[in-house]
């Protein structure tokens, strides 16, 4: 297996920046609603994370128009500004403050989506788009592990409020690597048909190609909804804050080892047995959640949620470039959206009124919906993808 990727110096900066950044956030966000939970202010935080992605939806619908203004390399360091202010703000554990800053962190993030977007459009050549994905995201996840793993074990050493800011102070160390970006402009003009604005994407939100890819979209968000809100807050019930860390590490470490191999593997092989094969995964994970609450069969759900997130997901950003091109960024703008309202957004607000195991049957027939979409979109599309 011959990797390019880590020749390029600029992918090379993005790729160690979102690993010390999400070597923070990861951190942060995964016992965000577990260390709430011990302080009776769970649905603070329930409510905080609803507000952040829900504020992605405009963080998408403007990041088109701001990345193209203010260019990719502004657009990243202003995003991850967004996401060390509200690591700091969680310490303070103000509930006005919190939530402005899940809303600001919210449009930081939408915005840092196009312009990854965009990043890997202009540096990935067509062929290698799976492995330039792959890399960034294994380098942003095995941070995230680190960060998740770590923090169980400065719980021996330090309080959480503590570990927060240490946290916090890691992520500006990723983002001040984000000024030594080389030039991210678009070389050539831009036609009048390629400029971002609202008809355009009204339009591609009635393309045929965007509407069989939404079913897996909303599937996947709701997932990584539960993943993030859910999840921890059941594992922290049943065994103590301390096997949070413990038990999602398993679903990072997983991606760690799995993202950069099957990304570099759609480019020779092709999207969609990844992608199918990514979504099996998360079906079986979800269905030990269902039949098996022990804490072994938690660490083994966790391993095929790693394979889930992990198999398809170069793949899939690879074939929203390969049918989009230069229309990326509002494509992954209409679609994020969708995801998010949903997807995401319900998952943090639907476990008030259903149990855990509704939920996650609500999984299971997202996740078929999406295969059987994806199918007709191979089938009418992209055949020799």
């Amino acid at each position: 297996m011959k990797i390019i990727a880590f020749k390029n110096r600029n992918l090379t900066i993005i790729a160690f920046a979102f690993g010390l950044l999400f070597f923070g956030f990861n951190a942060a966000e995964q016992h965000f609603t577990a260390f709430y939970q011990t302080i009776g202010q769970v649905n603070l935080a329930f409510r905080s994370l609803a507000i952040l992605y829900g504020a992605i939806v405009l963080g998408n619908f403007i990041g088109p128009a701001t990345v193209r203004k203010i260019g990719i390399k502004l657009a990243f360091i202003i995003g991850f500004a967004t996401y060390v202010a509200l690591v700091f703000g969680i310490v303070l554990k103000i509930a006005f403050l919190i939530y402005l800053l899940s809303f600001i962190l919210g449009i930081g993030a939408g915005v840092i989506g196009i312009a990854r977007a965009d990043f890997l459009r202009l540096i990935a050549p067509k062929d290698k788009r799976g492995e330039f994905t792959g890399t960034i995201e294994s380098v942003r996840t095995f941070g995230g592990f680190l960060g998740v793993a770590g923090v169980s074990l400065f719980l021996k050493a330090l309080d959480i409020n503590q570990i927060f800011l240490l946290l916090g102070m890691l992520m500006l160390l990723g983002t001040s690597l984000l000024f030594f970006l080389g030039n991210l402009r678009e070389k050539p003009a831009l036609s009048q048909n390629e400029v971002h604005n609202f008809k355009l994407m009204v339009k591609l939100a009635q393309d045929p190609k965007l509407l069989f890819l939404i079913p897996h979209s909303v599937a996947g968000g709701f997932l990584l909804g539960l993943i993030l809100g859910a999840i921890p807050t059941v594992i922290e019930k049943n065994f103590g804050l301390g096997w949070v860390g413990a038990i999602t590490s398993i679903f990072h470490l997983t991606l760690i080892l799995v993202l950069l191999p099957a990304g570099y593997l759609s480019d020779i092989k092709g999207r969609f047995g990844l992608i199918y094969s990514s979504i099996i995964a998360n079906i079986l994970a979800v269905t030990i959640f269902l039949n098996l609450k022990t804490l072994p069969a938690l660490a083994f759900a966790m391993l095929f949620l790693g394979l889930g997130g992990s198999l398809g997901q170069g793949a899939f950003t690879a074939l929203m470039l390969d049918t989009f091109e230069e229309k990326i960024k509002e494509a992954s703008s209409v679609l994020g959206n969708l995801g998010l309202i949903l997807g995401i957004i319900p998952s943090f607000l639907l476990p008030q009124w259903l149990s855990q195991n509704q939920l996650f049957y609500l999984v299971i027939g997202l996740s078929l919906v999406g295969m059987v979409s994806l199918r007709t979109f191979e089938k009418r599309f992209r055949l020799s993808t």
